[in-house]
C-alpha cells in the first residue's frame, strides 16, 4: 500500500483513532480513499451519485494508521485540509518519499468544540521502523475501499473491489 500524492483533495464499525486534545503520533500504513459521511444521519456512501442522494453528506478521506499510543491499527478519517498537510509532507524536499510513509507522523489538536477545533500535522523528528508483526497486520488488512463499502449507503452501486 502506499499514500497517494496525486489524490483530489476536496473540502468540505471499526476501530477509530480518536484524536484528543494535544499532539498524537501515527504512521499511515495505507493510501488515502475519498468517501462522502452525513454526520447528523450517521450515513456514508462510496460513489458521487450515492452522495447525492443525501445534501447532508460531505466530503472525507479514511485510511488505515498504526496508533503509537497502544501500537494499535486503526481507521482513521479526516478532512481534506489534513490530506493535503500530508501530500505537503510527501512532496517535501524535506520529507519526501516514494510509495509509503517512511516515519511516523504527529497530528496535533487544539480546541475541543466544533467552532475552535483545529488539527496541524508535522513529521516526527524519529523514524520508527515497522516491526515484522506490523508487516504482517498490514498485509492482511482488508481494502479500505472494502472496509468503506462495507458500511456504505450505496454500496450494491459498485462492484466489491
Amino acid at each position: 500500500m502506499s499514500f497517494s500524492k496525486e489524490l483530489v483533495v476536496e473540502s468540505g464499525g471499526g476501530n477509530y483513532l480518536k484524536l484528543p486534545v494535544g499532539a498524537t503520533k501515527v504512521r499511515v500504513v495505507s493510501d488515502a480513499v475519498r468517501f462522502f459521511k452525513d454526520f447528523d444521519g450517521k450515513k456514508q456512501y462510496v460513489t458521487e451519485e450515492g452522495a447525492k442522494t443525501n445534501p447532508d453528506a460531505k466530503v472525507r478521506y479514511s485510511m488505515y494508521v498504526i496508533d503509537r499510543a497502544d501500537n494499535t491499527i486503526k481507521v482513521w478519517e479526516c478532512s481534506g485540509a489534513m490530506i493535503r498537510d500530508l501530500q505537503g509532507l510527501s512532496t517535501n524536499p524535506e520529507f519526501a518519499f516514494e510509495d509509503e510513509f517512511p516515519y511516523d507522523i504527529i497530528i496535533t489538536r487544539v480546541g475541543s468544540t466544533l467552532q475552535d477545533t483545529r488539527y496541524t500535522v508535522g513529521a516526527a523528528r524519529q523514524n520508527t521502523a515497522l516491526t515484522e508483526d506490523e508487516v504482517k497486520s498490514i498485509a492482511e488488512l482488508e481494502t479500505m475501499e472494502m472496509f468503506l463499502r462495507g458500511e456504505a449507503e450505496d454500496k450494491d452501486q459498485v462492484a466489491p473491489f
